[in-house]
């Protein structure tokens, strides 16, 4: 599942690169959920 997240999140640094900042926030929220449940 860590490879695939990985991909989908270089995929969406690419397109929108300007909004990394946003996009880890989210992404570390989202982890931190995941762990959490896991």
């Amino acid at each position: 599942k860590g490879n695939v997240v990985a991909d989908a999140l270089s995929r969406k640094e690419r397109a929108k690169p300007r909004r990394v900042p946003a996009m880890s926030m989210t992404i570390h929220s989202s982890i931190k959920a995941k762990i959490l449940e896991a």
